[in-house]
C-alpha cells in the first residue's frame, strides 16, 4: 500500500467535529490530516436546522454546551462573516402551562440563567421580542446568546480555513481500517493509501461504530432519520432562531429560511433494532409519542447486506442518504406559514434527511479509547452536534494533545455502556 504521509493526528469525518477539531490542532501548531469518505461537510452536518444552541441541552452538557458557545465565537473572530455565524440568539415558543413547567425545571435544573443568560418570557414578552407572532403563547424561553449557522456552507469554510492554517484535507477517501502496532495507533488504511499518524481521533458519525468495534469498542446507537427544508430567499424577518412544538426555523444569509419539525422523530427499523434493548427501552418509553417507527425497504436493504458479509462496508447509500419524509415537512411548512407574519408565501425549495446517530442516553461519546493509545472518539453526537461541534472539537483536541480538558468529560466516557444492563431515560425538550 502506497504512503500518503505522516502526521501527529488523523482526524476521520469531516462534519462540523472533525473540521473543527483539525481547526484546532491547526492553531496548535500541530500537523493534522483530515479525511472524509465524501465531500466535506457533505453529511449529517450539512443537514441540520443550523441552530448552534446551550438552551434546552441535556443537564450533562450544560459545560459543554457554554464552551462550545465560546468557541463558535472564536471560529467567528478567525474567519469572518464567510462562516455564516449569526448571535441573533434563540426563543421556544410554549403552547402550554405544561410546557411552560417544564422548561422552567429545567432552567432551574440547568443554571440557565446563571450558565446561559436563559430567561423565560410571558406573552407580551414574546410579542416584545417578536412582534409579527400570529397568536398568543402561553410562555417562552430566551436565551440570547444562542444563535444559527448556515449548515450548508459553515462546515465546509471551518475546513477551509484550517487547510490554509496548514491542514490536509483529503476528500472522497474511505478509511478501512485504523492500523495499530503493539497496542498504540499507528495510522489510517485508506482506499488512497495509508495515512502514518501518532494519533487518530474518529468523528465520523453514524459510521463511527464501523471504524471501532474491530479495536474493542461497542458503540451502542439508533440511527434516526431527521428531515428539513429551505425556502425561497424571503425578505429579512428576524436574527432569531425561533422554534415551537410544531416547527423551528432560522433565517440565512442569503435571506432563505432553514427550518424543520421536532413533532417527532423518524427511525427506521433496521436489524440492530433488537440488539441493546435494555439499553434503549427506557429512552423510548419515556419520549414514545415522539417517535414514529418505518418498517421499510431499509430493513431488507440491511439484511441483504449482512447476508452478503458487507456489514463492515462504507458504502450505504441509503445510510449516507436517507430520504426525506415529506409529510413532515409539509407539516412543518403549514406550521410555519402561520407562525408570523411574512411567512404565509413560503415555499419548500430544497428537503433533505440525515442520519443522526443517538446514544442510549442522548449524551454524545467523546473520550480516549480504553486498550488503543493514541485513539480518541468524538462521535454520537444525538442531534446535537451542529450546535455542540466546536465544544467538542475543543476537548477532543486538548486529549489528542495530551492536555487536560477545560471542562469534566466523566458524562461523555465512550465506555459508559460497557457491560451496562440499563441507561437512564432523557426527557427531549
Amino acid at each position: 500500500m502506497s504512503s500518503i504521509g505522516s502526521y501527529e493526528v488523523a482526524v476521520i469525518g469531516g462534519g462540523i467535529v472533525g473540521a473543527s477539531t483539525a481547526h484546532h490542532l491547526a492553531t496548535q501548531g500541530v500537523s493534522v490530516i483530515l479525511v472524509d469518505k465524501g465531500e466535506v461537510g457533505g453529511l449529517q452536518s450539512r443537514r441540520s436546522w443550523g441552530f448552534i444552541r446551550k438552551q434546552a441541552c441535556n443537564i450533562p452538557e450544560v459545560p459543554l454546551a457554554a464552551l462550545a458557545g465560546q468557541e463558535w465565537l472564536a471560529l467567528s473572530e478567525a474567519i469572518g462573516p464567510q462562516l455564516t455565524y449569526k448571535r441573533g440568539g434563540l426563543v421556544a415558543l410554549l403552547n402550554t402551562e405544561n410546557q411552560v413547567r417544564v422548561y422552567r425545571d429545567w432552567m432551574e435544573a440547568a443554571g440557565a440563567t446563571r450558565a446561559f443568560g436563559t430567561v423565560m418570557l410571558g406573552p407580551d414578552d414574546i410579542h416584545h421580542l417578536v412582534p409579527g407572532l400570529k397568536r398568543e403563547w402561553a410562555g417562552g424561553m430566551y436565551t440570547e446568546s444562542d444563535g444559527h449557522a448556515d449548515p450548508a456552507i459553515a462546515p465546509r469554510i471551518i475546513a477551509d480555513h484550517a487547510a490554509a492554517l496548514g491542514v490536509t484535507v483529503l476528500a472522497r477517501t474511505t478509511v478501512k481500517s485504523i492500523a495499530t502496532v503493539g497496542g498504540d495507533v499507528a495510522g489510517l488504511d485508506t482506499t488512497s493509501g495509508r495515512i502514518h499518524a501518532d494519533r487518530v481521533v474518529v468523528s465520523a458519525g453514524a459510521w463511527s461504530r464501523v471504524l471501532l468495534r474491530p479495536l474493542g469498542l461497542d458503540v451502542p446507537v439508533r440511527l434516526i432519520r431527521a428531515t428539513a427544508g429551505r425556502t425561497q430567499k424571503m425578505v429579512p424577518l428576524t436574527d432569531l432562531a425561533i422554534s415551537s412544538p410544531e416547527v423551528g426555523f432560522s433565517q440565512m444569509a442569503d435571506g432563505t429560511l432553514v427550518f424543520g419539525s421536532a413533532a417527532w422523530s423518524d427511525y427506521d427499523i433496521v436489524v440492530d433494532t433488537i440488539r441493546y434493548p435494555r439499553l434503549f427501552l427506557p429512552n423510548y418509553f419515556r419520549n414514545r409519542k415522539m417517535i414514529r417507527l418505518h418498517f421499510n425497504s431499509m430493513f431488507f436493504e440491511d439484511l441483504k447486506r449482512r447476508a452478503g458479509g458487507r456489514s463492515g462496508d462504507f458504502d450505504w447509500p441509503r445510510l449516507d442518504h436517507p430520504p426525506a419524509n415529506t409529510k413532515k415537512l409539509e407539516f412543518a411548512l403549514k406550521a410555519l406559514q402561520g407562525l408570523m407574519r411574512g411567512t404565509e408565501d413560503a415555499r419548500m425549495e430544497v428537503a433533505w434527511a440525515g442520519t443522526v446517530d443517538v446514544t442510549p442516553d442522548a449524551i454524545p461519546l467523546v473520550g480516549a479509547v480504553r486498550g488503543v493509545g493514541g485513539l480518541f472518539v468524538a462521535t454520537a453526537m444525538s442531534s446535537h452536534g451542529f450546535g455542540i461541534g466546536p465544544g467538542v472539537a475543543r476537548v477532543v483536541g486538548d486529549l489528542a494533545l495530551g492536555r487536560t480538558p477545560p471542562i469534566d468529560l466523566s458524562p461523555f466516557d465512550p465506555h459508559r455502556f460497557d457491560g451496562a444492563k440499563t441507561a437512564a431515560a432523557h426527557h427531549h425538550l
